[in-house]
This record gives C-alpha cells, sequence and structure tokens, in this order.
C-alpha cells in the first residue's frame, strides 16, 4: 500500500480493511500480540547483557559486589529507563528525542563511578536499538548525547557545571539530527525544525532529571550525593554553628584547612567538595571541651 506524508490511514470509528491492515504493518504501527518465540527472544537479549554486564563488575568492579546500596541503584535506575524507553520509543516521532538518554549515566557517575556509567550507557544504548528495532540514528542520538554529557558532566556543587553539560547534550543532539538528515538526501526543514526543537526540551529535560535522579537516591539508597554535601557546607548549619559559638578559633582554623584541602583536592584530581565538607567537621570534637584547644 501507497502512504503518502501526512495522510490519514485510521480515524476512530473507522471500519479497517486489509489495505489499512497492510499499510499498517508497513509503517511498523500494527499492535501485534507477544508470542513465545518474543519472549524467548527477549528473554535472552536481557540474559546475554546481565551475564556480561556481572562478568565486567567481577573483572574490574569487584568491590560493588559487597556494595549492596549501589547495585540495587544500578539495577532499579537501569529498568526505569528502560521501561521509560518502552513507552516512548516504539511507533513515534518526536518522542524517542524526548526521552533523556544522556540522565542515566550521568546520575550513575556521581553515585557510582564514571567507568560503570559508561559500560551501562553502552548496555542501554543496545536496549535503545532493540526497542526502536535497530534505528541507527535513535542509537547514535542516545550514545553520542549521553558519552558526551557524561564526560562533561563532574561531581561539583555548582550548578553550572550541570548547565555545561546540558549545552554540550544539545550541540550533540543537533550534530546528530543534522548528519542524519544529510544522509537522507534531503531537507524537510519543517521536521528538522521539530527536531531540533525536541533536542532542545531533552537537554532541558535531562538536566532536571538528573537534579532530581541525584536527589532521590541521596534519599532513598543513602548514598551521598552532592546535593546532600553541599547542604552540609552551609554556615547555618547546627554543628557547624556550635563550632562558631563554642570554639571560635578552631572554626577560624577550620575554613583555613578547608581552603588548602580543596586546592590540594583540585590539584591532584580528588573529589574537592568532599574534602571540603571533611574540613569543615574534622575538629568538631573539640566543642567538647573548647578550652583545651587555644
Amino acid at each position: 500500500a501507497n502512504v503518502e506524508r501526512s495522510e490519514i490511514i485510521l480515524r476512530g470509528g473507522d471500519i479497517v480493511t486489509a489495505q489499512d491492515v497492510e499499510a499498517l504493518r508497513a509503517l511498523g504501527l500494527q499492535q501485534s500480540t507477544w508470542s513465545w518465540q518474543d519472549l524467548r527472544s527477549v528473554s535472552g537479549f536481557v540474559l546475554l547483557l546481565t551475564v556480561v554486564f556481572l562478568y565486567y563488575l567481577w573483572r574490574q568492579e569487584s568491590q560493588l559486589w559487597f556494595q549492596s546500596r549501589q547495585m540495587l541503584l544500578l539495577a532499579s535506575t537501569l529498568l526505569v529507563f528502560t521501561l521509560a524507553a518502552k513507552v516512548m520509543l516504539p511507533t513515534r516521532t518526536l518522542l524517542p528525542y524526548l526521552l533523556p538518554y544522556a540522565a542515566l549515566p550521568m546520575i550513575l557517575k556521581v553515585a557510582v563511578n564514571q567507568r560503570v556509567a559508561l559500560v551501562i550507557l553502552g548496555l542501554f544504548t543496545l536496549i535503545v536499538g532493540w526497542v526502536a528495532t535497530g534505528s541507527l540514528e535513535l542509537m547514535t542520538f542516545a550514545l553520542c548525547s549521553s558519552l558526551v554529557g557524561t564526560l562533561k558532566f563532574r561531581r561539583s556543587d555548582h550548578l553550572a557545571n550541570l548547565a555545561w553539560a546540558a549545552f554540550y547534550i544539545l550541540v550533540t543532539n543537533l550534530l546528530a539530527v543534522i548528519v542524519f538528515r544529510i544522509g537522507a538526501g534531503g531537507w524537510d526543514w519543517r521536521g528538522l525544525l521539530g527536531l531540533s526543537a525536541a533536542s532542545l526540551v531533552n537537554a532541558l529535560v535531562t538536566a532536571t532529571v538528573t537534579l532530581l535522579g541525584l536527589y532521590l537516591i541521596g534519599a532513598v539508597f543513602g548514598i551521598t550525593t552532592p546535593l546532600q554535601l553541599q547542604e552540609l557546607t552551609r554556615p547555618t548549619h547546627p554543628l557547624l554553628r556550635q563550632l562558631l559559638l563554642k570554639a571560635p578559633g578552631t572554626y577560624h582554623h577550620t575554613l583555613i584547612v578547608s581552603n588548602m584541602s580543596e586546592r590540594a583536592a583540585e590539584t591532584i584530581g580528588a573529589d574537592a567538595l568532599l574534602t571540603r565538607v571533611g574540613a569543615y567537621y574534622h575538629d568538631v570534637g573539640k566543642t567538647i571541651r573548647p578550652y583545651f584547644f587555644v
């Protein structure tokens, strides 16, 4: 069946003919029922990815086997994003470009580490390809933007860092869209404008989901995130207030040590925020008998 662009195939209440079914099948819009063969295929695919990932953890990240919260976080976040992909990807036009692919590895980079985040990104890209029936354009869109965003994003207390990561994601999204539009051999300006707008929304949604995800994993899984550390650096924190009131000399010394430690951590590539927080609280025990420390 020949279907023209923007042609309506079926409306609500229409009687479906054999030609309509053929058109729906050709466009991949026909809702099919699951069969045992489909179930076996999906089960094998999921099992393969699981075995490969567990082998990676065994060879390269063996310490994670003893950290149940991180393992639970890995499984739950991947499951949530997979379900979101299953809902948003099939038989859609713009919706697949709105899914915040990069939020998954960016969250895991902060909560676990960058190596695990990049491996999960590779597996999730395969899942995207599976759900999107092998769409190379969508896999490229998801992989490139996620890779650039993850490498640009770093554990920090500055929201500007997240904003810059979102900007890099936007640029990568636009490049991916333009490359595949050039490869198509024609310029559909209306479609290109729609995909460009979707790329912008994708970057904004990615930043929002990443920020919300970091807050939730801190609250649900008890994993320390930059948001929680930032709360501990507030001068109005009750414990820091006690240090200032009971041992002002020690409080001044603490500020000097925190500045020195933070600069040293930045120089050697360590976690500067975590170092600063540790320095803030390293002498709180002196508030018990402050007159011992003059």
